[in-house]
């Protein structure tokens, strides 16, 4: 019985975290896109037949900011979520990398790696730029994913506010509230904790990665070639004395420029 609720619970921890941001996509263009945004404030504006739902008064500019705003945002955030998926989960797990004669030395792989290359415990290999394997995801924070990985946990709060905002006005309004509003709004509230540990994780990224060029593992010292060609280890505090740190306008080129 242990077994299988443990092979459940790690079922549900692959499968839900993928299917959570269509969920939040999907929610919130039914609720506010169509419910409230086109048949609510923008049906009454032209002749379009019998009204699915009980309708308002003619309202162009909130329709339209309802209906194309979530959609708008929700698109923004889930598109990157999904890349990282992609690249994480996917393409990270196909990755060669080619011997780094002079580097860091890996235990697991048994070879020489580039010195910012290390192993991800949860894939069992090494990857460049590996910075932490986030479950929420799912997938690893690496070069080729680290940038999708920073957009969407910096688009998710301005997604997950505005339809809260909204769900709060429509649950409060006397002529919107019904039982599948206040539900919807019960719904975004619960999610409140995963946005503020979004919003942590955004100061913690984009502060030490994008501005610093700094990866977690690095916490005691980064390891870089010297000019003698000779593998070092430097230790520093804080994380913005290092030698991969080229001012914050350089690192947010290399970290979120170009492909």
């Amino acid at each position: 019985m242990t077994s299988r609720f443990v092979a459940a619970a790690t079922w549900l921890g692959y499968c839900f975290p993928p299917l959570l941001p269509l969920a939040q996509l999907i929610l919130p263009i039914y609720f506010i896109s169509y419910r409230w945004g086109w048949a609510r404030s923008l049906w009454t504006c032209g002749d379009y037949g019998v009204a699915p739902f009980a309708v308002g008064s003619c309202s162009p500019v909130l329709g339209w900011v309802l209906l194309l705003v979530p959609t708008i945002l929700g698109v923004l955030r889930v598109y990157p979520w999904y890349w990282t998926v992609v690249m994480g989960g996917i393409w990270a797990r196909r990755l060669r990398l080619e011997e780094f004669p002079g580097g860091r030395w890996c235990r697991f792989c048994r070879t020489y790696r580039h010195p910012r290359t290390t192993h991800c415990p949860v894939l069992d290999r090494c990857l460049p730029l590996y910075d932490h394997y986030c479950h929420f995801f799912p997938g690893p924070v690496y070069g080729d994913s680290q940038k999708s990985y920073l957009l969407a946990i910096a688009a998710l709060p301005f997604h997950c506010l505005f339809c809260l905002g909204v769900a709060l006005w429509m649950a409060i309004d006397k002529r919107m509230r019904e039982t599948k509003t206040i539900s919807y709004a019960v719904v975004m509230a619960v999610s409140m904790p995963c946005l503020i540990y979004d919003i942590y994780m955004i100061v913690v990224m984009w502060g030490d990665v994008v501005f610093c060029n700094f990866r977690a593992w690095e916490d005691k010292g980064v390891f870089y070639i010297s000019e003698q060609g000779q593998l070092e280890r430097v230790p520093y505090e804080p994380s913005s004395e290092h030698p991969y740190n080229m001012g914050w306008r350089e690192n947010l080129r290399l970290n979120l420029g170009p492909v």
